[in-house]
C-alpha cells in the first residue's frame, strides 16, 4: 500500500534473510524474494502480505486457510485488555504457557482530529475481536497502552490515578534510549498467521481479516516508530538466532537463555497488576524494554552448573532444574512443585559474602510484597538485535510504576555488587560483578511505560475520562 502513513514503503526494498530488529523506520514491502525455507521460518519477523500467505498455507496443512481460525464475539473479551489467563492454557506443570508468536509495535499518533480518530481505532479493535477467538491457541490476544507523552498533548493533563511517570534509567550501569512514543500495541498468539493477519489489518493492508470485512484501520493517523517480532517455543530460539549464537543453544530449549523464566509462584495473578480503582480501573501499566542478551558469554564463560546458580540461587544445581527448568515443575523452588523459599531470599546478601555468587530469582525475590507476592507479571520473548544475535522484548505488566521500580532496583543492586567484590575483586561487564544473577548478561537498549487502559478505554483515551 503505497504512500501508507502506518508503514512507509516505496515499493522496491527488499529484506535480508535476518534482519535487525527494531529498526526505528520500518519498511513495508510485500514483495521480499528470499529462500522459501528461510522464508517460512521467518514470516513474522519478516512481516508483510508475502509472510501472511505462507503463514497460513503452512498452517492450514492443505485445508482452505481462510477457515483455519475460529472467528471472535467481542462480548466473551473481559474488560481488562491485559486479562489472558483465561484465554490461554498452560503447560504439564502448569505453570504460563507463553504466546509462540508475538508482535511489538511503537506508534505515533499523528492525526487532526483525534475525535473522529478514537472511534475509527476502536472500529480497528473490534474488526479484530470479531475476526479471531479470544484464544491463545488458535485466536489472538492484544493489548494497547498509551505513554506519559501521548498524555501530554491534553490541556487536562497526565492522567490522574494511576502511578506512571516518564521511564528514566534504572541502573548505573546502562544507559538505554528512552522510548517515548506515544502507543504501545502487542499482538499475540501461538498462530504466526493470526498476527500477521492482525497486523495487516491494523496497518491498512487487507479488506478481510478471517472473513471479517476490514473498514476502518490505523494507516490514516498512526505511524509506526518501531516494530519488534517476538518468539517463544521449543527450537525456537535455535533456529531464529545467528549460527554463532545458535550453535550453543539446544535444539529443543524454549527461550535463548535456555531456562523457563515463568513459574507458577514467580509471576503474579493478573488481578495484582490491575489497577483497583479510579477512573482507570481494571487498566494496568506497562513496563516495555528491548534487550541485548550476550549469549556467547553465557554459554562459552561458564558452565551449565555456574549457569544454573546465576539464573536462581547457589543450591541450585542442574539435576534440581533439569532440562530447561522443567524439573522444578510448577513452582520455582528446588523440590518438584515446590514455591520459591524466603529462606533463600532472606540469605542473599550472605551468599554474595560466603559464596561469592547470588542468582537472579534470587536477588529479584527481595522485591517480593509483605505477603511474599510477586508484583511484576511478565509478557515477553525472545527477539533477535544486531544482525541475527540475542535479545529479549521485556513487556512487565505492573499495578504502578513503583512496583516496577522496587524490582529493578533489587535486580540492579549497586551494594550487592559491592558485596561480590570483596570476596571477588574480578572485573566485570560495564560495572556489573559477573556472578551478580545474569546483569552482566544483559545490556539494556531501550525503555519506555505505558498506561494500558481497561478495554472501554482502549482507543486514543482523554487524560481524564
Amino acid at each position: 500500500m503505497g504512500g501508507c502513513p502506518f508503514h512507509a514503503d516505496d515499493g522496491d526494498s527488499e529484506a535480508p534473510e535476518d534482519r535487525t530488529e527494531g529498526e526505528r523506520t520500518h519498511q513495508w514491502s510485500s514483495g521480499r524474494s528470499i529462500d522459501r525455507r528461510a522464508f517460512l521460518k521467518s514470516a513474522v519477523a519478516i512481516g508483510g502480505m508475502s509472510a501472511l500467505t505462507a503463514a497460513m498455507s503452512i498452517e492450514a496443512d492443505g485445508s482452505d486457510p481462510s477457515t483455519t481460525s475460529p472467528d471472535g464475539d467481542p462480548s466473551n473479551r473481559p474488560p481488562q485488555q491485559h486479562r489472558w489467563s483465561d484465554a490461554g492454557y498452560v503447560d504439564e506443570h502448569g505453570n504460563p504457557a507463553p504466546p509462540t508468536h508475538q508482535i511489538v509495535l511503537l506508534l505515533d499518533y499523528a492525526g487532526d482530529d483525534i475525535d473522529a480518530d478514537r472511534a475509527r481505532m476502536e472500529a480497528s479493535f473490534r474488526q479484530l475481536e470479531e475476526a479471531f477467538a479470544y484464544n491463545q491457541s488458535e485466536g489472538l490476544l492484544f493489548n494497547v497502552g498509551y505513554s506519559p507523552a501521548y498524555f501530554k498533548r491534553y490541556s487536562t493533563g497526565q492522567p490522574k490515578g494511576v502511578d506512571i511517570t516518564e521511564p528514566r534509567a534504572v541502573s548505573p550501569y546502562n544507559n538505554p534510549e528512552m522510548d517515548r512514543q506515544d502507543i504501545f500495541l502487542q499482538l499475540a498468539s501461538d498462530r504466526a498467521s493470526v498476527v500477521l493477519a492482525a497486523e495487516a489489518a491494523l496497518e491498512g493492508n487487507a479488506d478481510t481479516v478471517n472473513g471479517v470485512s476490514v473498514e476502518n484501520s490505523l494507516a490514516e493517523f498512526c505511524v509506526v516508530a518501531e516494530r519488534r517480532s517476538v518468539f517463544a517455543g521449543p527450537g525456537l530460539p535455535k533456529e531464529r538466532l545467528s549460527d554463532d549464537v545458535a550453535e550453543h543453544i539446544d535444539e529443543t530449549s524454549p527461550l535463548s537463555m535456555g531456562y523457563n523464566s515463568v513459574y507458577a509462584d514467580s509471576i503474579p495473578p493478573e488481578q495484582r497488576v490491575t489497577i483497583s480503582e479510579g477512573p482507570w480501573m481494571d487498566g494496568t501499566v506497562a513496563m516495555v524494554s528491548k534487550l541485548r542478551l550476550k549469549l556467547r558469554e553465557w554459554y562459552e564463560e561458564r558452565t551449565e552448573a555456574e549457569r544454573v546458580q546465576e539464573m536462581f540461587a547457589p543450591d541450585y544445581t542442574p539435576e534440581d532444574v533439569g532440562d530447561f527448568g522443567e524439573g522444578l515443575g510448577e513452582g520455582s523452588g528446588r523440590g518438584d512443585g515446590e514455591g520459591w523459599s524466603d529462606e533463600l531470599t532472606d540469605q542473599t546478601e550472605a551468599d554474595a559474602r560466603e559464596k561469592g555468587i547470588v542468582g537472579h530469582s534470587q536477588k529479584v525475590s527481595r522485591a517480593r510484597d509483605d505477603d511474599f507476592g510477586v508484583k511484576l507479571l511478565r509478557r515477553d520473548g525472545d527477539i533477535t538485535v544486531a544482525g541475527g544475535k540475542g535479545g529479549l522484548s521485556f513487556v512487565g505488566l505492573v499495578e504502578g510504576i513503583s512496583d516496577w521500580f522496587d524490582v529493578a532496583d533489587a535486580m540492579y543492586d549497586p551494594g550487592l555488587d559491592g558485596v561480590l567484590r570483596e570476596r571477588d575483586d574480578t572485573d566485570g561487564t560495564d560495572g556489573h560483578h559477573p556472578r551478580s544473577g545474569i546483569s552482566a548478561r544483559i545490556d539494556v537498549l531501550s525503555r519506555g511505560h505505558f498506561l494500558v487502559p481497561p478495554r472501554s478505554l482502549r482507543a486514543l483515551p482523554p487524560s481524564r475520562p
